[in-house]
């Protein structure tokens, strides 16, 4: 590692039933900008897990915090974290913990009721075919906080259950945070739809990646990767772009999108060609 201190980015993309690696294009990216990029691996669920799965936007934000606790003091990147120069990235679920740790708190009357609209279900037949009732589960841990002084910036991508945050706890939020919806106006899942979202919260930005869809956040896909998928009867539109730009390019777009909302309040040091770094 090149010497000095650096700012470092907690990332978190996808629920627990994604890939664990699927956000490598973008965690590379802010690398080779200059910022150390943490990427804890949740534990791996299997079809038969949704009840485990319900727990995840109060446990997934502090297992974030303490993989920023336990790095700090790691021998060998502990001496070279700047400890005031401290962001979060979520995609979906992930961009739902990384505003929990801006002071987003669920409000669990909502989310019980979240699957009595399929508009706003993302997960609820899944949790159907497993027989997970909301309505039964001990949500005593939304209402601890778990935002996190450390955290100077949020960029959440598609953000899960916008809708299911407190009023209260969005206006409070004093985090800068800038929110990013894959698609038009007219294109997005009305359940990711984040407008109103930021509209909420006070230090706020929000922008659009016109031609994206949600599929466009996760890795580039090997030739032979829609095959792959139609022979396992998985969804093609996992390896599938719209027509009119590749998955490369919005991910180009995109990731210079997140590194300039980080770059506002972290500023990362210049790289050089050799890697070797310049404040």
């Amino acid at each position: 590692m090149a010497g000095g201190k650096y700012p470092l980015v907690l990332l978190a993309h996808g629920g627990l039933r994604s890939a664990p690696r699927m956000g490598g294009w973008i965690s590379a990216n802010l690398a080779s900008r200059g910022y150390i990029v943490v990427v804890p691996h949740p534990p791996h669920l299997t079809d038969n897990d949704a009840g485990l799965a319900v727990s995840e936007p109060w446990k997934r934000p502090n297992d974030l915090r303490s993989a920023l606790a336990e790095l700090v003091q790691d021998p060998a990147f502990g001496g070279h974290i700047d400890g005031d120069r401290v962001g979060v990235v979520g995609f979906f679920i992930g961009g739902t913990s990384a505003l929990a740790l801006a002071g987003a708190r669920l409000d669990p009357d909502k989310y019980r009721r979240l699957c009595e609209s399929d508009a706003l279900a993302m997960d609820c037949a899944w949790f159907e075919k497993n027989g997970v009732d909301l309505h039964r589960i001990d949500f005593a841990n939304f209402k601890v906080p778990i935002n996190d002084s450390r955290i100077k910036v949020v960029v959440a991508i598609d953000p899960e259950l916008g809708h299911v945050f407190t009023p209260a706890s969005l206006s409070a939020i004093e985090t800068p945070v800038s929110i990013i919806n894959l698609g038009g106006k007219k294109e997005i899942n009305l359940a990711l739809d984040s407008a109103g979202l930021a509209a909420s919260i006070p230090m706020s930005g929000y922008r659009r990646v016109p031609e994206a869809t949600p599929f466009s956040a996760f890795s580039l896909c090997k030739k032979r990767g829609l095959k792959i998928l139609r022979a396992l009867g998985e969804d093609q539109r996992l390896c599938q772009d719209q027509a009119e730009r590749s998955r490369a390019e919005i991910h180009s777009e995109l990731a210079d999108m997140i590194a300039g909302s980080l770059e506002k309040y972290l500023q990362p040091p210049v790289q050089n060609i050799d890697g070797a770094s310049s404040p």
